[in-house]
């Protein structure tokens, strides 16, 4: 398999934040970011705190939680290019609304350059698009995912439904939320060797959409 070398990032070049519900969830976007721009391998960063709402957050909290992103933004010492936010859309979501919603909120706080990475219906629905790199992670999983043209956007349930595939030889081997950023790597290295999805996810499109916007930005200012 061919692989990226990691540059060592000038001392005073921009980074990328990365936010998102939970630790894991944020190493596993901040993963994939570097692999789709190899320009910002080194310089993406995954933040703990403040964690993503979830979708049924009142238009109150969330204004006061993007407040609290900004502030993150603004402390931190290397000047920041960029700004992922994940959230699960935990719902279907055809046209992107949550993350169009999300990105008008960070925004709204003055951080324009602000993206928001929104699975639907959860990040594990995007493992599904590269059952290759994800089987690998435990040999119990191999020959366990779907590899049909469908839509993975369309799946209820994506965590429960990936635990169950990779469950069915060994339960105690299921995927479980600590695996995303093993996974995460795994997909990240099939994307830098060229690897294109297996099936549609129109959130992955937005979301390659907005690395490379992000990516963009980097090549032009630094």
């Amino acid at each position: 398999m061919a692989t990226v070398a990691r540059r060592t990032p000038n001392a005073r070049a921009s980074v990328v934040l990365v936010f998102g519900e939970n630790t894991n969830d944020a190493r596993s976007v901040a993963r994939l970011i570097e692999a789709l721009c190899p320009e910002l391998q080194g310089r993406v960063k995954a933040r703990n705190a403040p964690p993503s709402l979830q979708r049924s957050a009142s238009p109150e909290a969330v204004h006061a939680w993007t407040e609290r992103v900004a502030d993150v933004v603004r402390a931190n010492r290397r000047p920041v290019a960029c700004v992922f936010v994940h959230r699960d859309s935990d719902a279907p979501d055809a046209t992107g609304r949550l993350q169009a919603q999300t990105e008008d909120a960070l925004r709204a706080v003055g951080l324009t350059d602000a993206h928001a990475v929104v699975p639907v219906q959860e990040i594990e629905s995007w493992w599904m698009l590269f059952p290759d790199a994800a089987e690998e992670v435990r040999n119990s999983w191999r020959g366990q995912l779907d590899r049909s043209p469908a839509d993975r956007d369309a799946v209820q349930n994506p965590k429960e439904d990936l635990s169950r595939r990779t469950g069915r030889t060994n339960r105690r081997d299921a995927y479980s939320a600590a695996d995303s950023p093993r996974v995460a790597g795994r997909v990240a290295a099939a994307l830098e060797a060229g690897a294109q999805p297996t099936g549609r996810s129109p959130s992955f499109d937005r979301f390659r959409d907005s690395v490379s916007e992000c990516c963009d930005r980097v090549a032009t200012n630094g």
